[in-house]
């Protein structure tokens, strides 16, 4: 066998073998051998570095593809991935493309502070904060999330939102600090319209002279409403029913009032809460001798809002005014006939008189209003 080398490294070996025995090679022979091991060591050799160089190239390939893949990814994303050092500037190594919309400086211009540091874009106010909760977390050794105000190249005010970690070595040596940052402008300004609104909302409702009441359907077995609860009401409520909203809160109306004259207010509010449509009523609420304009409107999820007012006093002026007017008519009916009447007639006019007497009784009724026949919003 003749020993296939290449720069001293053995490849293998090359072994001829002869049918004759006893057989020998010349010296050419040999020579020979030694010829055929050197091309096969070359071919060796060459085959070797063709694998090699074929999967350097596939390497390469798969390299660039991830690189590729990656860089679409950073660019699709709203917002910057960077890695940067752990210092007041927050030099930053690498930044995506993103960061150009984000705070309107490019690659170019931020990585290793070029133009621009990233820490000279953080808002004045909020740098310490910044420094503090990113130094806690790295302390710790745990992720950051954290929200902060910047300001872009333009010269606008941005709310970001960033959450990043750091990089350690084996030896536990921070390297750097990696992670992103998105643009949260429209929802910290959609917050802040919602707290506003809100707090509008809370002063309406407080101030407000009517009673104003949120409540929520309630539904059996088989989805029938058969009740409602009061969830909030006013301080006006109280004032408008004479009920104390902390003993209302939480209760059902059956709870709080006869199964008879709770009825066809949960039909009513059964409609306005589950059908969407929103409905205005008078009503007389015999167990607190009350009557109430009311409008009520769909809240979403089998809930719904009443607006109430206490409208007694102008009832009962209704029904005075009416019986006075009555009266004025029955004494000028009265009048005319007397002056205009025989004998026979005075005689039937004293009768007329006696009747027209009885037509004052409805002035007593004011005194203890009748309830309502019938669903709500009906008067006797």
């Amino acid at each position: 066998g003749v020993p296939l080398l290449h720069e001293g490294r053995l490849l293998g070996t090359l072994v001829v073998g002869s049918s004759q025995a006893k057989a020998t090679f010349s010296g050419q022979d040999v020579e020979t051998l030694e010829l055929l091991a050197g091309i096969a060591s070359a071919t060796l050799v060459g085959l070797e570095r063709a694998r090699v160089e074929g999967m350097l190239q596939s390497a390469r390939a798969t390299a660039r593809e991830s690189q590729r893949t990656l860089a679409t990814l950073l660019s699709n994303l709203p917002g910057m991935a960077y890695r940067c050092g752990n210092n007041s500037d927050w030099a930053m190594e690498f930044v995506s493309e993103g960061c150009l919309e984000l705070c309107g400086y490019s690659k170019e211009q931020l990585e290793f502070n070029r133009e621009i540091s990233w820490g000279a874009l953080i808002h004045t106010d909020d740098r310490k904060r910044v420094w503090d909760e990113v130094q806690n977390a790295v302390r710790d050794r745990q992720p950051y999330q954290l929200s902060f105000r910047i300001h872009t190249a333009e010269g606008q005010e941005k709310w970001v939102w960033e959450q990043g970690r750091g990089v350690f070595d084996k030896e536990g040596a921070l390297l750097a600090l990696e992670g992103f940052i998105t643009d949260i402008t429209e929802r910290v300004r959609a917050e802040e319209r919602l707290r506003e609104s809100e707090a509008e909302f809370h002063a309406l409702f407080d101030n407000a002279i009517s009673g104003v009441v949120l409540h929520e359907i309630v539904l059996d077995e088989e989805g029938r409403p058969v009740d409602y609860i009061y969830l909030n009401a006013n301080p006006a409520f109280e004032q408008q029913t004479g009920l104390a909203v902390e003993n209302v809160i939480g209760r059902r109306v059956t709870e709080l009032f006869p199964g008879d004259e709770a009825a066809p207010f949960v039909a009513i509010y059964a409609q306005v809460a589950l059908q969407g449509e929103p409905v205005v009523f008078e009503s007389y609420v015999a167990s607190l001798q009350r009557y109430f304009n009311i409008s009520a409107y769909p809240m979403g999820n089998a809930r719904f809002a009443t607006v109430l007012q206490d409208i007694t006093d102008r009832k009962r002026a209704e029904q005075t005014l009416r019986v006075q007017l009555e009266f004025q008519q029955m004494v000028s009916e009265i009048s005319t006939r007397f002056v205009n009447a025989t004998a026979d007639d005075l005689d039937r006019a004293v009768l007329l008189g006696r009747a027209g007497l009885a037509r004052v009784e409805p002035l007593r009724a004011l005194r203890e209003p009748r309830a309502l026949r019938g669903v709500p919003g009906r008067f006797p």
